[in-house]
């Protein structure tokens, strides 16, 4: 059975490798059927599949070992909740190196952990959120696209003189 020829879209002529893909999109595309049927239990939000849903729990609610929040010590015992309240107890104090994932009291400790952690010679940071970038162009491109900033001075925290 060749099933690129017996699993093509007659709405679209799309075609499909299984007859399931195939009436799985003509419900979701063209008859506008949602798929988002597996709700969690415990955020309510839905998946298509088993899998999916399994991947999400495992995730976001269960948790292998406590999450201690390194600002207040405060432990939670999953993901989830650790998330909920970095997000509404710290939300302007924290912030995140993006290459590690580690949280940092203040943007300063942040820049810190840049300039020793991950052995930056030279940063320029972001004047408004202190995100590291590798050269002034890139930092220039970030606070006018993030902050809507316009030009301004470097700023290099290695060279800057006292």
């Amino acid at each position: 059975m060749n099933c690129l020829e017996e699993c093509k879209c007659d709405s679209c002529g799309r075609k499909f490798t299984t007859k399931f893909a195939l009436h799985r999109h003509i419900r979701k595309v063209h008859e506008g059927i949602s798929e988002l049927v597996l709700p969690c239990a415990c955020c309510g939000k839905k998946f298509s599949a088993k899998h999916g849903l399994e991947r999400h729990m495992r995730l976001i609610h269960e948790s292998a070992e406590l999450c201690i929040c390194p600002l207040c010590n405060r432990s939670f015992s999953t993901k989830f909740a650790f998330n909920r309240h970095t997000k509404t107890v710290h939300s302007d104090s924290i912030s995140l190196c993006s290459p590690c994932n580690m949280l940092f009291p203040s943007k300063f400790a942040l820049l810190e952990h840049n300039l020793t952690v991950h052995n930056t010679s030279k940063v320029f940071a972001c004047h408004e959120c202190l995100k590291c970038f590798p050269d002034t162009e890139s930092r220039r491109s970030h606070e006018q696209n993030d902050h809507g900033v316009g030009t301004s001075n470097m700023y290099s925290p290695t060279t800057q003189s006292s």
